[in-house]
């Protein structure tokens, strides 16, 4: 970005992430998958957006969301899975290869 991020700006996005986590926390404290107890949609969908590492985001989601944390494990555990970061394209230039036709 050509100019650091505005710290309000960050500080409303950190507390709506906080406050995401936290409702997902809640929600998989008593069931193993967010819609019961195999992985739908649902679960994929969220995946996206839990595996960053807590130096690119600063949430230590192993420590402070140990349920959602658990569910991460449970998604790393199923057969094929590879990580967000697995699946992208290293190497290339992210835009020139999501506009590639198959």
């Amino acid at each position: 970005m050509p100019e650091p991020v505005h710290p309000a700006i960050l500080s409303f996005l950190r507390a709506r992430t906080e406050a995401s986590f936290a409702v997902a926390e809640k929600h998989l404290a008593d069931r193993a998958f967010m819609l019961g107890d195999r992985p739908t949609i649902v679960d994929f969908s969220l995946a996206g957006y839990v595996y960053y590492p807590k130096e690119e985001t600063g949430f230590d989601i192993t420590a402070d969301y140990p349920a959602l944390h658990a569910w991460r494990e449970r998604l790393a555990d199923l057969p094929g899975w590879k990580s967000p970061y697995d699946m992208m394209p290293v190497g290339s230039d992210l835009r020139t290869s999501m506009l590639r036709p198959a």
